[in-house]
């Protein structure tokens, strides 16, 4: 029930992926924060954290090898493997991270840690339903 809100309705109309979808206005003001976060931050490579992971798809970006289509570790990729997942998550050094706002559910430890610690990462941005993060520099 993340983004389900009854009543009117609002139509997006971009990204093209989700045009003519009639949603709660949650949706479509995440919808624009994603489209601006990415606009803000071009040519740097994506992740989409949990429940916004439809951003690859929306945005027409491809998913990162190597990685699960969706978090939930016995279902989306064996626990066993998460070790290999971590690896190849930091392997990608994604330029900018996306997620719904301080969303990190479900994300491996070794991941998380090396975002919240601002160890690789700095939080940017103002928005409302997302949390966004860079890479900072080598």
């Amino acid at each position: 029930r993340v983004f389900h809100e009854p009543g009117e309705g609002v139509e997006v109309s971009e990204p093209p992926f989700f045009r003519g979808l009639t949603c709660g206005r949650r949706l479509a003001l995440t919808l624009a924060e994603m489209r601006r976060a990415l606009a803000e931050h071009p040519g740097r490579p994506a992740f989409f954290g949990p429940r916004v992971d439809f951003g690859y798809a929306a945005f027409g970006l491809p998913s990162p090898p190597g990685l699960p289509i969706w978090w939930h570790p016995g279902s989306s990729h064996s626990p066993e493997i998460t070790s290999e997942i971590v690896a190849a998550w930091h392997a990608r050094a994604f330029g900018v991270l996306i997620f719904l706002k301080d969303d990190v559910y479900r994300i491996p430890t070794g991941i998380v840690d090396s975002i919240k610690t601002e160890r690789d990462y700095r939080p940017v941005g103002t928005y409302e339903n997302l949390t966004v993060y860079v890479r900072k520099a080598p």
